[in-house]
C-alpha cells in the first residue's frame, strides 16, 4: 500500500536541497502496521528554571507502543538545538529542556515507525518559545529641571519586530509614563515627559510583534526621587549663593552617548549593506562631507565601529582626483558640490588616526595617512594658514570655523612631520588676532589680511554667526587637550561676554560689537555658549549652559551634530 503525506512537505523541503532544485516525494510503504493519519497535537512550553522548559506534547489518538514520539527544538537559524524521542506509545510526551540562551526557538514534532524505519507525519512550528536574556540594566540622569533621560541596556540583542516596552509606575503602581519601540537592538534611550514630583520604579517588558505575547517583564530596575526642581542653589546668605552643583563627567557622557543613540536613528541611513550616510532632512535628504565628518567623530566617541566604518566607505566612494571627499551629495548618490571642504577632510582624519587606536588592523591609519597628504598638499597655504578647501586655490579667504589647531597637534604626534605643530601655532595666533578685543567673538568668513571678502553667501558679515558658532568647540579642545594658553585666553573673553547676559537672555547670533541678530536661541549656539563657559568649568554659567544643553532636543541636523559632539567634549572624550 502506498500513502503520500502532505504533512511531510515543510520537513521534507527545510531538510533536503539540491542546487537550488527542491524535489519532494515521499512514498510510506506499509510494513504490516496499519496506521491511519494523525491530527496535529497540541504543544504547551512551560518555563522552569534557568532558562529550561517544559515540553508537553499531547495527541487527540493513542500512539501505539514501538513507535517513534519525536520533539524537537530549533533555533532562530533553523539549527536543532534539543530532541527528545520516547517509543512508550499513548497520546501523551513530555520532557525537560536543556538551559537555552536567549532567543526564539520552534517546536516541532515527528512520528516514527519502529526503529526509526519511516517517518508518516512530521509537525513545523506547533509552539514558539522565546527566552529572554537577563534583566537589563538602567541609566537615569536628569534632561530637564523635571525630565529625564533614560538608556536600557540588553547583554543581548532584541530581535527587530519584538517589542521593548519602558514604564514608570508611581508609588501606588499606576502607570505615569510609556515608552516603547519595535526596532530591536540591545540599547534603548528616550527622555520621559516632565514628572511631577514623587517616588517611582521603572519597569521593562518584551513582546512579540504586535503585543501578542509578554515574554518578559522585569519590575523595579530603577527607583527614582523626583522632589523640587534638581540642582537649585541654596542660599548660604542673602547675598551669597552657594554655586550650582556641576554635573559630574561620568553623567554628561551618559547625556551625550543617549544624545548620540537619537542622532543617529535619525540622520544616519544605510545605503547598502557595506556603506552608510549622514542626512540633511531640510536639505532634501542630502549628505555632506561635514556630515560625514561628524558621523565619524560622534560613532568613534560611541565606540560604535559598525556605523563608523560604514561612513568612511561612503566617503571613499566619493573621493575627488586629490583623494579627498565632494563636499555634498544628493539623496540618489549623485556628486551635486564639488571639492572638499577642509574642516571634513580634518575632522576625518582626526576621527580615523583615534579609530586606528581603538581598533587596531582596520586600515584607518592608512587613510589617515593618505587625507594628511592631500590636505597638505591642497588645503595648506605656503604661510601654512588653512584654506576652506582643496579649490580655493589663492588662499587669500579664510572660514575661523575650520581651524582645528588640537586636530593640528594630534597629526604631528601621528606623521612625526613637525610642520603641523607649526600650522597649529600659526592659525591660532591669526584666530587671537581675529577674536575681538572686547567680545572675543569671532566671523563667519574673513580675508586672511582680517578685511572683510564679497561672498555672496556671508548673510551677516564680520559677525558670529552659523558657522563661527562651531569656533569655540574647537578652540575648547586645544584647551581642554594640550591647555593651550591662546585658546584659553580666547575663551576667557567670549566667556566674559556670554556670562554677563546669560543663559536666559542669550540668543543665537551676534555682530561682534553684541548687537543680537536674532530673538531665539537654538542647539547649535547654546552648544558654543556652553563650550565657552567650560573655560572655567566651576562658574555658575558653566553649569547652567550645560543644563541648559542637557535639556535642550535639537529639531535639525547641524543643532543636534553639535549638541552631541559639545556632550562628548564636555564629558571627556578624545
Amino acid at each position: 500500500m502506498l500513502e503520500f503525506h502532505p504533512p511531510m512537505f515543510a520537513h521534507i523541503a527545510r531538510k533536503f536541497a539540491l542546487s537550488g532544485l527542491v524535489l519532494i516525494i515521499f512514498l510510506r510503504i506499509s510494513l504490516g502496521i496499519s496506521l491511519s493519519a494523525v491530527a496535529q497535537p497540541t504543544v504547551f512550553a512551560t518555563a522552569t528554571q534557568n532558562n529550561s522548559y517544559t515540553i508537553a506534547v499531547t495527541f487527540s489518538e493513542s500512539i501505539p507502543p514501538g513507535n517513534i514520539i519525536d520533539i524537537e527544538l530549533y533555533n532562530d537559524k533553523n539549527v536543532k538545538v534539543w530532541q527528545y524521542f520516547t517509543t512508550g506509545g499513548g497520546n501523551f510526551a513530555s520532557s525537560q529542556t536543556a538551559n537555552l540562551s536567549p532567543g526564539s526557538y520552534t517546536i516541532d514534532v515527528g512520528l516514527f515507525t519502529p526503529n526509526w524505519a519511516s517517518n508518516y507525519a512530521w509537525y513545523d512550528n506547533l509552539y514558539m518559545i522565546k527566552v529572554a536574556p537577563s534583566a537589563p540594566t538602567i541609566k537615569v540622569v536628569p534632561a530637564t529641571l523635571s525630565a529625564y533621560t533614560i538608556s536600557v541596556n540588553f547583554p543581548h540583542s532584541i530581535p527587530s519586530g519584538d517589542i521593548v516596552d519602558l514604564e514608570l509606575h508611581d508609588a501606588s503602581g499606576q502607570k505615569v509614563w510609556q515608552w516603547f519601540t519595535a526596532n530591536g537592538g540591545s540599547s534603548f534611550s528616550t527622555t520621559t515627559s516632565p514628572l511631577v514630583p514623587g517616588s517611582y520604579t521603572a519597569n521593562v517588558g518584551l513582546f512579540t510583534p504586535n503585543w501578542a505575547n509578554n515574554y518578559a517583564w522585569y519590575t523595579n530596575l530603577y527607583s527614582l526621587t523626583v522632589g523640587s526642581p534638581i540642582s537649585t542653589p541654596t542660599p548660604t546668605s542673602p547675598t551669597t549663593p552657594t554655586p550650582t552643583t556641576v554635573p559630574q563627567n561620568s553623567d554628561v557622557l551618559s547625556v551625550a552617548n543617549s544624545s548620540y543613540i537619537n542622532w543617529k536613528s535619525k540622520y544616519v541611513r544605510s545605503v547598502d549593506t557595506q556603506s552608510a550616510r549622514v542626512i540633511r532632512p531640510e536639505n532634501n535628504n542630502d549628505t555632506v562631507s561635514e556630515g560625514i565628518a561628524y558621523g565619524m567623530l560622534l560613532s568613534y566617541f560611541a565606540d560604535d565601529r559598525t556605523t563608523f566604518t560604514g561612513l568612511w566607505k561612503y566617503a571613499q566612494k566619493y573621493l575627488n582626483a586629490n583623494g579627498l571627499m565632494d563636499w555634498q551629495i544628493s539623496s540618489d548618490g549623485k556628486v551635486i558640490g564639488t571639492g572638499a571642504a577642509t574642516d571634513a577632510d580634518e575632522d576625518m582624519a582626526y576621527a580615523l588616526i583615534r579609530a586606528e587606536n581603538k581598533w587596531p588592523g582596520s586600515g584607518f591609519s592608512q587613510g589617515a595617512q593618505k587625507l594628511l597628504t592631500a590636505i597638505l598638499n591642497t588645503e595648506i597655504s605656503s604661510s601654512n594658514l588653512v584654506k576652506p578647501g582643496d579649490s580655493w586655490t589663492d588662499g587669500r579667504i579664510m572660514n575661523p570655523s575650520y581651524l582645528a589647531p588640537a586636530f593640528y597637534r594630534e597629526f604631528a604626534r601621528f606623521t612625526g612631520n613637525s610642520r603641523w605643530n607649526d600650522i597649529a601655532n600659526d592659525n591660532l595666533a591669526w584666530l587671537r588676532k581675529v577674536a575681538d578685543q572686547n567680545t572675543g567673538l569671532i566671523p563667519d568668513w574673513l580675508n586672511n589680511d582680517f578685511s572683510l571678502p564679497s561672498i555672496p553667501w556671508d548673510q551677516y558679515p564680520n559677525a558670529f554667526y552659523y558657522d563661527a558658532a562651531r569656533t569655540p568647540i574647537r578652540l575648547l579642545m586645544d584647551y581642554k587637550w594640550n591647555q593651550n594658553s591662546l585658546a584659553q585666553e580666547i575663551l576667557l573673553k567670549e566667556n566674559r561676554f556670554v556670562s554677563t547676559i546669560g543663559v536666559s537672555k542669550l540668543v543665537s547670533g551676534y555682530t561682534l560689537t553684541n548687537t543680537p541678530l536674532t530673538s531665539y536661541l537654538d542647539a547649535v549656539f547654546l552648544s558654543a555658549y556652553t563650550a565657552m563657559g567650560q573655560v572655567n568649568p566651576s562658574s555658575p554659567f558653566a553649569s547652567e549652559s550645560l543644563k541648559a544643553l542637557i535639556g535642550n532636543t535639537p529639531t535639525d541636523y547641524f543643532g543636534a551634530s553639535l549638541r552631541t559632539l559639545t556632550l562628548y567634549l564636555i564629558g571627556g572624550s578624545r
